[in-house]
């Protein structure tokens, strides 16, 4: 591309963009520039057109609370409270930071904490909208995992979109481990119990056992239609209210399709209203049972906990006992030996062991006592060595040689003075 061209590409750029500028008309626009922008074209006045949004953080603190803050709390705060803030009615006007200002001071925008922090202070359209989709895509793709099959087992799903994708097998009917899960931690109020126990224990309920009645089809006359057994009743083991007024009237024993229910009046409202809520009923009992098994398996663990605790507190209680009961079998045979002995020392068969001990122990005593005595008795030499001098010197005077010494040295420093 020559210079001529290039130069004529940009301009022709730039021609464009200012004919795409101003089509979009800013709330408060006046009412001719919003017709002109409905109609596709561009804004009379430049005050009406768009402009860019600068919206604070939804949890912003009020200006009351700033108030109260330090300096070093205000520059603490999270970096998306530090947003420009435009102050017309101050001399000059100016942006200032909206959350470091006190009362009588302000700090103009950017403050430090807006310089340090950059892209932490506001989120660009087009990067939230990018992020936005992103985890919107990797969500869509995370719900429709598909596991495949692993070991005989599927993926499954729930309609709650938090709980994930998990594998079963394929005629495991139980449904959603964290829905069973939730049902397990969520315990049965006594109001429902009540509830389910009153319909369970209706005065006016039919005896069961129930049991289900079946025939099998024959639509196809004499060759087999296929259609198998299907259910045409419930067998009770008291016969319908009708079936029981005939007998009474009549004195007949009930027959046994008397005791068949297939119509709806053969069965009371209380039966109904039993197997109305029993689809409701029934898991909310299962629960509870579950519940109940979890808390009873958590207590069977605990007891078997404090049963080896107690076990291992046992083991150290004879352990300990035994140690004690050697010291006492040690001490029996101690304090019997000395008897033994005085016992021997009384009877003067022999010298005891811990006499002759005492007796060896006082003759020591006694010559070390004589030992004492007699050098406390010597009597020293008339002539002693000076330590001092090497000289010899009369025992209880002092040595001459170190006296003469000294007298010569006090002399002699007389003189030099």
């Amino acid at each position: 591309m020559s210079e001529q061209s290039e130069t004529e590409f940009w301009a022709q750029q730039r021609a464009q963009d200012a004919a795409r500028r101003g089509q979009h008309a800013d709330p408060g626009a006046c009412g001719t520039c919003r017709g002109n922008v409905a109609a596709g074209g561009q804004v009379q006045h430049d005050e009406c057109a768009q402009r860019a949004l600068l919206l604070p953080a939804p949890d912003a603190p009020h200006d009351e609370l700033i108030l109260d803050l330090s300096e070093e709390e205000l520059a603490s705060l999270p970096p998306r409270f530090h947003v420009p803030a435009f102050i017309e009615s101050s001399t000059p006007k100016a942006w200032v930071c909206a959350v470091c200002w006190g009362d009588g001071w302000s700090t103009l925008w950017p403050c430090k904490t807006a310089i340090e922090q950059g892209l932490r202070v506001f989120t660009a359209d087009d990067y939230a909208e990018t992020r936005a989709k992103r985890q919107a895509a990797e969500l869509a793709a995370y719900r429709a995992l598909e596991l495949g099959n692993l070991d005989g087992r599927v993926s499954a799903a729930c309609g709650n979109p938090e709980h994930p994708t998990w594998l079963r097998a394929t005629d495991d009917g139980r449904g959603c481990p964290w829905c069973r899960l939730a049902d397990l931690e969520t315990p049965t109020s006594d109001e429902q119990l009540a509830v389910i126990e009153a319909r369970a224990t209706h005065e006016h309920l039919t005896p069961g056992p129930w049991r289900l009645d079946r025939e099998s089809c024959d639509c196809g006359g004499d060759y087999p239609c296929g259609h198998g057994m299907y259910v045409t009743g419930v067998v009770t083991p008291t016969p319908t209210w009708s079936a029981a007024e005939r007998a009474k009237q009549t004195g007949e024993q009930p027959r046994d399709y008397d005791f068949h229910r297939g119509e709806i009046c053969d069965f009371t409202d209380a039966d109904w209203e039993l197997m109305a809520h029993a689809r409701e009923d029934v898991p909310v009992l299962l629960a509870e049972v579950r519940r109940g098994r979890t808390e009873l398996a958590q207590m069977r663990a605990a007891r078997d906990t404090i049963a080896e605790l107690h076990r291992d507190l046992d083991a150290k209680l004879d352990a300990e006992r035994e140690r004690y009961k050697a010291g006492l079998r040690r001490a029996d045979e101690q304090v019997n030996a000395m008897n033994a002995e005085l016992k021997r020392y009384a009877d003067g068969t022999e010298t005891p062991v811990l006499w002759s001990v005492y007796n060896e122990m006082h003759s020591r005593a006694a010559t070390a006592e004589a030992r004492v005595a007699e050098l406390e008795a010597l009597k020293p030499a008339p002539i002693q060595t000076c330590r001092a001098c090497g000289a010899g010197y009369t025992h209880g005077r002092p040595c001459s040689t170190c006296e003469f010494r000294a007298r010569m040295a006090a002399e002699t420093e007389a003189r030099r003075t």
